[in-house]
């Protein structure tokens, strides 16, 4: 059959049950924005700058139920989005980083908006992707969203070229996606022998980042149980209550991004 890099995207994205995107449209990526117009289940949101569209993926992610994705436009679209997607990066935010490329069969250089997008973003992302045909599309998004989930989550960018987003290509299928893969599991023994050397501790204290926010019960209880103060960084604010005795601050410098 016959589709185009827009249409299998916007497959691929419903079947991981994105329901925002936030961008702005260009010539290298108006056939998905075409394609998500006339879906049911994802909502084109469009920004004045990309970077807010990034802040805006990345609040979904952090509060909702599917992951942020950010459509861009490549080159100045990535750049501009760059500051949210670090920000993403540093705090362990998962986000699907989407731009169009330029046509990587014109047999030409200095194309519209032509960069090594992946270079500039290996810093701050989890791994990024090219697509190189139509039969790759669907599988790439589907491979992105695991990495982006799996592990310590972050932003994980994929470029769809021009000449596959907007054209016809022949694809053999369109898998659904099996989803997430198992999570890996963590040792129990290390996890008892941090018990013990809490319990052995003359001075015990926590210092709480972004990973501990869904914990907090249990992180009152703990601290209570071991008479240990608590402080946290910027992102771990959440994770314990400000008003609690044991309850130290905040903490300022590197560390608290």
């Amino acid at each position: 059959m016959k589709k185009t890099g827009a249409a299998l995207a916007r497959f691929a994205l419903e079947q991981l049950g994105v329901r925002y995107t936030f961008g702005i449209p260009g010539v290298h990526n108006t056939e998905l924005y075409d394609e998500l117009n006339s879906s049911a289940q994802i909502q084109p949101v469009l920004v004045t700058h990309e970077c807010g569209g990034a802040f805006m993926a990345d609040a979904i992610s952090r509060t909702g139920d599917s992951i942020g994705t950010l459509l861009i436009v490549p080159a100045a679209g990535v750049t501009h989005a760059s500051s949210g997607i670090g920000e993403a990066y540093l705090a362990g935010i998962p986000m699907l980083v989407i731009s169009g490329g330029i046509h990587t069969q014109s047999g030409h250089r200095y194309q519209l908006h032509e960069m090594d997008q992946h270079t500039l973003l290996s810093p701050i992302t989890k791994g990024s992707f090219h697509i190189t045909s139509h039969n790759e599309v669907i599988p790439t998004l589907y491979a992105a969203y695991q990495l982006a989930m799996r592990g310590e989550p972050g932003p994980v960018f994929v470029e769809l070229p021009y000449n596959i987003g907007n054209f016809l290509g022949e694809v053999e299928g369109m898998p659904t996606f099996s989803g997430l893969e198992p999570q890996a599991t963590f040792d129990r023994a290390l996890v008892k022998q941090a018990a013990q050397l809490l319990v052995q501790a003359k001075q015990v204290g926590f210092f709480l980042g972004w990973g501990a926010v869904d914990c907090q019960a249990e992180l009152i209880e703990l601290a209570e149980l071991l008479n240990a103060p608590v402080a946290t960084t910027l992102q771990g604010l959440s994770s314990f209550p400000g008003n609690h005795p044991l309850h130290t601050g905040m903490g300022f410098g590197g560390y608290s991004v």
